[in-house]
């Protein structure tokens, strides 16, 4: 496996210059959620309260002195989701070798280091808009099936074959059989880190390195993650709009249950129903409690089951953010026209209709950056002939005011 960057692995690639407009056009690229939420980069402090009202004084009544009894008793319903910060890394190196050799072209050290830093950026910037998608728990699929037996490499079936752009070689995997509890999953009885060697991206198939014998213990429906990522990543659309009713378990300090709709958004079931009926379904739904959704967020697959079952109908709207865009179709709903934008990022089989001036991402600085805080953009290597370039994310997803927003089941 190639590590770092080095003077044979770089050679080849093209140079460019590494600017401020160039990390926006590398974060936000293909990335239409990450892109279009509100930014909020001063969440400095301990935590970060973000308050929502759910209910209003029930002293009223065609009776004053039961209206006058009620307003001692009722009041205004507040909540208040208490957030804290999740972190995010990724660090790349160059050898020294690879800086010399190029030091007599104009620029070549700013441009062969743009080489790694673009690549730590990228992986940085596509963990977090995966993770705008999923929840706290930081599972990236399931398995479809348990492997079958094979030595030195093996072959992993994703349950969803379009979540295989969740996905890198030389990522390092662990599974487990549940998204928390559970227990941690190997391939030979012992071996539970399972780095990635090969992707079949039309078939959703992960080559992973490791014998799986007869002790292995992958099984359908366990849970797939990047090492270090379990129970510690963003909390994104799936924990604020989760597809389940939640339970009274604290989400944020919160207990949900008491206004499931108003704390949790609207759920929506649309299998077995035409995709824009699903569609329409779930904003009639969100409209109903009050919200205003202007944008559908979708995977391919369903964006391009929409526009096939659009047809004539079929109304194509470009969006832009700062220097990247996007295109999307327009469908009517009870409040007026919403765009509806594919993401990959966005689970296969789920579509989410947002009021999105209620969603703001949260971050120390912005949400992906450069550790260069005392000025230095790479570090010497203490115990090797060359130079490392740190990235880094602290950052949360809030909403203020869920119930303006929903999910649909399409498969």
């Amino acid at each position: 496996m190639v590590s770092g960057v080095d003077l044979t692995n770089y050679e080849g690639l093209l140079k460019q210059l590494y600017t401020d407009d160039k990390i926006e056009n590398e974060v936000y690229k293909d990335h239409p959620f990450f892109a279009m939420v509100s930014k909020f980069e001063g969440f400095e402090g301990e935590n970060w309260k973000v308050p929502v009202i759910y209910g209003n004084p029930m002293g009223r009544s065609r009776s004053f002195s039961v209206a006058q009894t009620r307003s001692l008793v009722t009041g205004v319903l507040p909540a208040a989701f208490i957030l804290t910060r999740v972190k995010d890394y990724s660090i790349t190196t160059v050898d020294n070798e690879t800086l010399l050799a190029s030091k007599s072209d104009k620029g070549a050290f700013l441009q062969a280091a743009s080489t790694a830093m673009d690549g730590a950026l990228q992986s940085l910037s596509n963990n977090l808009a995966v993770s705008l998608y999923r929840t706290s728990a930081g599972d990236r699929s399931t398995v479809d099936v348990e492997p079958s037996n094979n030595a030195t490499t093996f072959e992993l079936q994703l349950a969803s074959p379009e979540e295989v752009t969740n996905f890198e070689v030389n990522m390092l995997l662990n599974i487990w059989s549940a998204q928390s509890g559970g227990s941690q999953r190997s391939c030979d009885g012992s071996q539970t880190d399972l780095p990635i060697v090969g992707i079949d991206r039309d078939n959703g198939i992960l080559t992973l390195e490791g014998t799986y014998d007869g002790s292995g213990t992958i099984a359908a429906g366990d849970y797939i993650f990047c090492k270090g990522d379990r129970g510690v990543s963003v909390s994104g659309l799936a924990s604020w709009i989760p597809l389940v009713a939640p339970s009274a378990t604290p989400f944020f300090g919160v207990d949900r249950t008491v206004d499931i709709t108003r704390l949790a958004g609207v759920r929506q079931d649309g299998r077995g129903k035409p995709i824009e009926q699903a569609l329409q379904d779930l904003l009639s739904r969100v409209a109903r409690e009050g919200g205003s959704p202007d944008m559908i967020f979708m995977n391919y697959k369903e964006w391009n089951d929409l526009n096939l079952s659009l047809g004539s109908k079929v109304q194509i709207v470009d969006l832009s953010v700062g220097k990247v865009g996007f295109r999307s179709l327009e469908i009517q709903g009870p409040k007026g026209a919403v765009k509806c934008v594919a993401d990959q990022d966005c689970p296969a089989g789920l579509a989410y209709a947002l009021t999105m001036k209620t969603f703001q991402l949260g971050s120390l600085g912005k949400a992906v950056r450069i550790n260069n805080i005392d000025g230095n953009t790479w570090l010497r290597q203490n115990d090797s002939d060359g130079i490392e370039i740190r990235m880094m994310g602290y950052c949360q997803l809030a909403c203020k005011g869920p119930g303006y927003s929903g999910v649909v089941q399409l498969a």
